[in-house]
């Protein structure tokens, strides 16, 4: 499988790539594996790759395999500019979103330490997420408390044991 798209977030394992267009079901998580830097230089934000490797859906996270593959590779086409995120509701966040940097606004904490580095936020018509810290250690947000407001949350769309889980890449993805 080879996928071409504009990194929307990195991590210590892979990056997120999706359509600079946007939209649902235009994201993909590519897995490189650990150390990955060392094989494939630094890759940024913006940056718009085309990837190779095969398609898999790993603990339920639709991926491609660059590491395992026997043809797995990573070109760089173009240097860019990350998309804005797509405004969703939070009600709208689930399996099509998966992979997208998305934005919710106008959410409140419910539950501040959930576990596993997640908090849980609400919206004002009662819809439930969570927000992770697979792509970022929380800095400045670890003191949040029940009922504290957030005008914004931005990040990569996961799904992890049925859930959706936003991705925040930085605390700036996190407006109070």
């Amino acid at each position: 499988m080879t996928v071409e798209g504009v990194v929307t977030a990195v991590g210590s394992s892979g990056l997120y790539i999706q359509d600079a267009a946007g939209g649902e079901w235009s994201g993909i998580y590519v897995f490189l594996g650990s150390s990955w830097s060392a094989t494939w230089g630094s890759i940024h934000e913006g940056d718009i790759l085309e990837v190779q490797g095969f398609y898999q859906e790993y603990f339920d996270v639709s991926e491609v395999n660059v590491r395992d593959s026997p043809t797995g590779s990573v070109s760089l086409v173009d240097f860019g500019a990350p998309p804005w995120p797509e405004t969703i509701g939070l009600d709208e966040v689930g399996e099509s979103w998966e992979g997208v940097l998305i934005e919710v606004t106008g959410v409140t904490v419910s539950n501040p330490a959930s576990g596993s580095g997640t908090f849980e936020i609400t919206s004002p018509t009662g819809a439930y997420g969570t927000v992770g810290d697979d792509l970022h250690l929380w800095g400045s947000y670890a003191g949040l408390s029940v009922g504290d407001p957030l005008s914004s949350v931005v990040g990569v769309v996961d799904e992890s044991y049925g859930l959706y889980p936003i991705l925040p890449r930085s605390d700036a993805d996190l407006t109070p």
